[in-house]
């Protein structure tokens, strides 16, 4: 039974290694067959460049520690359980940081047809 519970792991690292080789292998088929194409992966994504993911990711992570902070302080006033007063907190200012990220992005994109 030992060599069983001995085997899952290394059948696993071997599995995860081979997925992450096939999946490197079709995404570079995948470019190449777009550059021979002539598709510019910017418009075929949306266009979005690296600065608007930063800025994205910046504002949700800005949101989700407000989130935690309040939710303690919610926590602290009020005595509800914790999981409520976390999950609601790191909604509710994780969905305002995307939100602002994207009056943000919007706003950029504005100035530049202009």
């Amino acid at each position: 039974m030992q060599e069983l519970a001995l085997f899952i792991p290394i059948l696993s690292v071997i599995g995860i290694v081979l997925v992450i080789i096939y999946l490197r292998r079709y995404s570079n088929i995948e470019r190449m067959a777009m550059i021979e194409k002539g598709i510019n992966r910017g418009e075929w994504w949306g266009g979005e460049t690296n600065s608007s993911i930063a800025l994205r990711l910046a504002l949700f992570f800005i949101g989700i520690g407000c989130g935690f902070l309040m939710g303690e302080v919610l926590r602290e006033l009020t005595g509800f359980r914790e999981p409520i007063c976390y999950f609601s907190m790191l909604f509710i200012f994780g969905g305002a940081g995307l939100f602002a990220s994207y009056v943000i992005e919007e706003k950029k994109n504005k100035k530049k047809l202009q």
